[in-house]
C-alpha cells in the first residue's frame, strides 16, 4: 500500500531510498524491483541534483544503467561543476554518493567525488542535525560502500525527524530490526559454543579469542535472516584463518609452517603425517569443518564448497610466500 499511494515516481524513489537506509529492503524486494524498472523505462522530468544524484544511485544499485551525462545539467562548458551548486549541501551529498556507483573509465563521476567530497568538508561544520551526521558518515564510508545494517542503525532516529517520513515504515523498522537482533544474538551464541569446542579439542592455547569480530564481519554484509547459514559459515571461516594467522605469528617455525601448507594444498586426511605434532588435531578439524560446510550447503539446495577450499589454499600458499620474503 505504500507503494500503491506514491502519487509520482519522484515519490517511489524516496521511498526506495527510505527502506533501503532503514535496513528492510529484503522485505520489499518485488515492489522495489517494479518501481525502479519504471522510473528505468521513463525519462523522469527532474531538475534538481539531489534527484537526479538519487535516480542515478538508486538505478545504478540495482545494476539499471545510467549515463554520467545526466550531469551535464550541472557543469559549465569547460566541463568543471558548476559552483552554484555548492549552495545545496542536500544535493552535494546526494552527488557525492551516486558518484560512487562509477565504473571504469568514468572519469567524470571521479570529478564529481572529488568535487563533492571538497565542498562537503567546507560545509561540514555548518550544517545542522542530522545533515550533519549523514556528511559525516558518507565522508568516513560513501553510502554505497557502507553496511546497510549499520546505516539502519543510524537511520532510523534521523527518519524519524524527516518531514513527511512514514510512521508504519518506521515501526516496521524497528520490529524487524529487533527481530533479526534476536536471531543474530542466538547465532553469535552457538558460534561461541562451537569455537569453544573447537579451541577445547585442536588445543593451541596461543590463538586469539575473535569470535565476536568474526561473526561481525557476515552479520554486516548479510543481515537477513534468510542468511543464517551463510552467515556461520563465513564466521567459522575467519575464524579458522586467524587460528591459521595465530599459528603463523606466536606457534609455528617457518619450517612447521611449510610442512602445514603441504598438507593443506594436498587436502586430504593421509596428508596429517606431514603435520607437525602439536598442528595434527587442527588440521584433521580443518578438513572436518570444511566436510560439514558442503553438507550443509548441499543439504540446503546450494553448490558445493570446491571454490572456498581452493581459496583457502591460495590465502594459505601466499602468507607462506610472505613468510619467505620476510625470512
Amino acid at each position: 500500500m505504500l507503494f500503491k499511494t506514491c502519487s509520482n515516481s519522484l515519490e517511489k524513489m524516496k521511498l526506495v531510498d527510505a527502506i533501503q537506509r532503514l535496513g528492510i529492503a529484503h522485505l520489499f524486494e518485488i515492489q522495489i524491483c517494479t518501481a525502479l524498472s519504471d522510473i528505468h523505462e521513463n525519462e523522469l522530468n527532474i531538475s534538481s541534483l539531489r534527484e537526479v544524484a538519487l535516480r542515478f544511485r538508486l538505478l545504478r544499485e540495482h545494476g539499471l544503467w545510467v549515463s554520467p551525462d545526466v550531469f551535464k545539467k550541472f557543469r559549465g562548458e569547460d566541463g568543471t561543476f558548476n559552483e552554484y551548486i555548492t549552495n545545496d549541501p542536500k544535493g552535494l551529498i546526494c552527488l557525492y554518493n551516486a558518484a560512487y556507483t562509477l565504473t571504469h573509465g568514468e572519469p567524470e563521476l571521479k570529478d564529481a567525488v572529488s568535487f563533492a567530497r571538497h565542498h562537503l568538508e567546507s560545509l561540514a561544520s555548518s550544517l545542522g542535525s542530522p545533515l550533519a551526521e549523514q556528511v559525516k558518515r558518507a565522508l568516513h564510508v560513501p553510502l554505497p560502500r557502507t553496511y546497510r545494517r549499520l546505516e539502519a542503525l543510524h537511520y532510523m532516529p534521523e527518519y524519524e525527524r524527516e518531514e513527511g517520513h512514514s510512521p508504519i515504515l518506521l515501526e516496521l523498522a524497528k520490529l524487524e530490526f529487533n527481530l533479526l537482533q534476536a536471531v543474530h544474538l542466538k547465532e553469535l551464541k552457538e558460534i561461541s559454543e562451537w569455537y569453544s569446542d573447537f579451541k577445547g579439542y585442536v588445543g593451541l592455547s596461543f590463538a586469539r579469542d575473535r569470535v565476536a569480530e568474526s561473526y561481525l564481519w557476515g552479520y554486516c554484509v548479510f543481515y537477513e535472516e534468510e542468511h543464517t547459514l551463510t552467515r556461520m559459515i563465513f564466521a567459522k571461516l575467519v575464524i579458522l584463518h586467524t587460528l591459521l594467522d595465530d599459528t603463523n605469528d606466536v606457534g609455528a617455525t617457518l619450517e612447521e609452517y611449510r610442512k602445514l601448507d603441504a598438507a593443506i594444498q594436498r587436502w586430504d586426511e593421509s596428508a596429517v603425517s606431514l603435520v607437525p605434532g602439536y598442528l595434527k588435531k587442527f588440521y584433521n578439524k580443518l578438513l572436518i569443518c570444511f566436510k560439514e560446510f558442503d553438507d550443509e550447503l548441499r543439504l540446503n539446495g546450494r553448490y558445493s564448497i570446491d571454490h572456498m577450499k581452493k581459496e583457502y589454499q591460495i590465502i594459505y600458499f601466499v602468507s607462506i610466500l610472505y613468510l619467505e620474503h620476510m625470512y
